[in-house]
């Protein structure tokens, strides 16, 4: 072209052909920035749609983990309850055992005749004592100072009379269970 110049002689194809090339070039150019730009819109749109998915998940992982620690305590306070119950039904078959010993040894003192057992109404027994060799069999046991002896209670009779003052009196009932535990809250 330098020489061109210096002829004073330019090469009008060649310069169409490269305004056509330049032309050509600028029109990829707007077409890719307009592309970058449509692309740039849609990333942005698909990043804040991350970000408030992300959001929501985060919200239901707290709510599900405060959802498990209220279970996890509920669990905890009915297994509290559960081993109570258990415990409370040891005592009272230990004290039904107790309650069966004392009425059968009570029948076999019957049958020896060295008490009389006189049912009351309100479903005690009272206890009548008749003395060495209770009339008849002559093997007696003595009961000191028995009289009468309400069986509704769980008391053992230790010295043919005396009541087992390890046990609690019947008027000692256990304490009530505690309350069922709240109703888990309800799942979203």
């Amino acid at each position: 072209q330098i020489q061109a110049y210096l002829d004073n002689v330019f090469d009008v194809g060649g310069l169409l052909e490269d305004a056509e090339t330049k032309n050509a070039a600028l029109e990829k150019v707007d077409e890719l920035e307009e592309h970058l730009s449509h692309v740039t819109e849609k990333l942005l749109e698909v990043e804040n749609e991350t970000m408030m998915k992300v959001a929501d998940l985060e919200k239901i992982l707290l709510q599900k983990d405060k959802d498990l620690q209220a279970i996890r305590e509920t669990y905890e306070s009915t297994n509290t309850q559960v081993n109570t119950l258990r415990r409370m039904i040891k005592e009272k078959d230990a004290a039904f055992q107790r309650h069966f010993n004392i009425e059968k040894r009570l029948l076999e003192l019957e049958q020896q005749g060295t008490i009389r057992l006189h049912k009351k109404p309100d479903g005690d027994i009272s206890i009548e004592p008749l003395g060495v060799g209770g009339g008849g069999s002559g093997i007696g046991i003595p009961l000191g100072n028995v009289g009468h002896f309400p069986l509704g209670s769980t008391a053992r009779l230790t010295d043919f009379g005396s009541p087992d003052a390890s046990l609690p009196p019947a008027s000692e009932a256990p304490p009530p269970p505690p309350p069922p535990p709240p109703p888990p809250p309800p799942l979203p």
